[in-house]
């Protein structure tokens, strides 16, 4: 496939597998679409299929690494990771139990349980269960304006440690499990 011109401004040619730099890879033909193939679609003004298939997937055939063909510029990467989303899932979550509803009402007990015992001698547990909740609420993709609101609000009380509010945006968001 030939890449337009627009999009070869935000990309560069990935030749060597990142994790071993062998060059031989084939091409990996399973695609997903998920937020950050949305975002990058909308932050370039590209449309997501055409993205998705400048993008391809290779995958070594040393290491067995699934990378992309190409991949985008630092300063595309760094709009995108830094201002537009810069709180992400980890990677394995998503894989796991651990990127889910009931997951994410455990780590909110949790949380909450530091702040009502001031637990602050736990302040990197704190951290930590902090920016899991909040990878996991702003993965959240939601469409109508009221309830985007009442979720970064919830985002908002977490950073503030608020309990009072934590809990009742907690409850109207439903970040209360299955």
């Amino acid at each position: 496939m030939k890449i337009i011109p627009s999009i070869m401004n935000f990309t560069k040619r990935i030749n060597l597998c990142p994790l071993c730099s062998k060059k031989k890879a084939k091409q990996y033909n399973k695609t997903y679409y998920a937020r950050y193939s949305e975002e990058f679609s909308e932050l370039l003004n590209i449309p997501s299929k055409l993205l998705m298939q400048t993008t391809r997937h290779l995958k070594c055939n040393n290491c067995g690494l699934i990378y992309k063909k190409n991949w985008f510029k630092k300063n595309i990467l760094s709009k995108l990771y830094l201002k537009k989303v810069p709180v992400h899932p980890s990677g394995w979550d998503v894989n796991s139990n651990k990127f889910s509803k009931n997951y994410l009402k455990i780590i909110i007990l949790k949380f909450k349980s530091y702040l009502r015992n001031d637990n602050f001698k736990k302040i990197k547990e704190i951290k930590i269960l902090l920016r899991k909740i909040k990878s996991i609420v702003d993965a959240i993709k939601i469409k109508k304006s009221n309830e985007r609101k009442l979720k970064y609000k919830f985002l908002n009380a977490l950073d503030n440690q608020n309990l009072d509010l934590i809990n009742s945006y907690q409850k109207k968001n439903n970040f209360n499990g299955k």
